[in-house]
């Protein structure tokens, strides 16, 4: 789902290389076709890095009952081949099923659905 001056358009199709790590690479195409790419960083290799989402945005796009309690919160900076920076910010679970919301500098809102 994409919320802001995309909205209406395709969702996007996003790809990460998940190693057990707990870092690797993630790329999104938005619905204007850019590729963006970049590092995405979950649980301890996050870091001390501030959430990018306050919890009304993930109320808002997840329902008021998203609790992300007992999942790990990751985060990536991803971006693109025409000037697209999304900020990524994602919660999964250790069997790698999660949410995430990415925010673009366009004033895009992305949602979006993990699933290993």
């Amino acid at each position: 789902m994409v919320d802001g001056p995309l909205t209406g358009a395709q969702g996007v199709i996003a790809r990460v290389d998940w190693n057990g790590s707990g870092t690797g690479r993630m790329s999104v195409t938005s619905p204007d076709g850019e590729v963006c790419g970049g590092r995405y960083f979950t649980g301890s290799k996050l870091g001390k890095c501030e959430p990018v989402f306050g919890f009304d945005m993930w109320a808002k796009y997840f329902g008021s009952q998203f609790d992300p309690w007992m999942m790990q919160r990751g985060a990536g900076i991803l971006t693109g081949d025409s000037g697209r920076v999304i900020m990524v910010e994602y919660f999964v679970t250790i069997t790698n099923v999660g949410y995430g919301l990415g925010e673009d500098n366009y004033g895009n809102i992305y949602r979006f659905v993990i699933r290993p």
